[in-house]
């Protein structure tokens, strides 16, 4: 990639891999028809094949909150922000590395250019998950039931059981994030993707987490760079496994796997990406 601090596409980097999950997972949707005795909170599925699905936008959701927090400029504004009406909400200052990043609204006081610069996209089971689902007694179309119970704090005793469902420990989806290269500080910026990841795994994707539920883990991590060339010229160099080369950035992308911790475990055939 250009060294050139113009502003221009320069190109994309994908990053794609395995989220497990170590407890079980609940991103839930509303359930309108909710009948007597029926399940109150439902896991979100897809459409078409009826099994559950981890939606980008909760993927990305996430990794947002948290990296607003581990950073203090990001954390004071969403705390105290020019307007009272913004407080608790996303950053919206244009200048910290979440905004830069993930994007934010309209803010005239900033001059920072280009587009949002991630996307995450739906994460869907990989096929050892469905057969694993499909496999197991109590497990119905991807998830099982919990039932939850309130306590009577003077009594002692539970109370208004609440069956819930969630997908279930073992699960394993694959996900895949494009971050575009638009200028030298999203090189800096990128390695905090990683920040994200790790902050997620010490903390929890979707609902009920305080409780156990939504532990996961990032796994066969793999990384490469598509400069803006490889979409316009197909003299390319690429190296024994078929990955583009190119010089010290490339280099710098196979480290952050390994300087942020992110775990990394062999696929079935003993092959370790990242």
């Amino acid at each position: 990639m250009s060294e050139s601090n113009e502003f221009g596409f320069q190109g994309n980097i994908l990053i794609d891999g395995k989220i497990v999950c170590e407890t079980g997972l609940y991103i839930g949707e509303s359930n309108d028809s909710l009948e007597i005795g029926g399940i109150d909170r439902m896991v979100i599925r897809d459409k078409e094949s009826d099994l559950p699905y981890i939606p980008g936008s909760s993927l990305k959701g996430k990794l947002r909150s948290l990296l607003e927090l581990y950073f203090k400029d990001s954390t004071d504004n969403i705390i105290h922000p020019k307007n009272d009406k913004d407080r608790g909400n996303a950053c919206t200052c244009g200048k910290c590395v979440p905004c830069q990043i993930f994007g934010f609204s309209n803010n005239d006081e900033v001059n920072f250019e280009g587009p949002t610069r991630i996307i995450v996209r739906d994460a869907f089971y990989d096929d050892k998950t469905k057969k694993f689902w499909k496999n197991t007694d109590d497990i119905s179309r991807g998830t099982e039931l919990k039932i939850e119970n309130r306590i009577d704090r003077i009594k002692g005793t539970a109370k208004d059981p609440r069956p819930t469902e969630r997908v279930p420990k073992g699960s394993v989806f694959t996900f895949n994030i494009v971050f575009s290269i638009y200028s030298n500080i999203d090189k800096e910026n990128f390695k905090h993707i990683f920040t994200a990841i790790e902050l997620l795994q010490h903390s929890y994707l979707g609902g009920s987490g305080s409780r156990g539920y939504g532990q996961v883990s990032f796994n066969n991590v793999n990384i490469i760079e598509r400069p803006k060339s490889f979409y316009t010229s197909e003299n390319e160099y690429f190296d024994r496994d078929g990955n583009l080369l190119l010089g010290n950035f490339e280099k710098e992308c196979k480290n952050y796997v390994e300087l942020f911790n992110i775990k990394i475990n062999p696929d079935e055939e003993g092959n370790i990406n990242g």
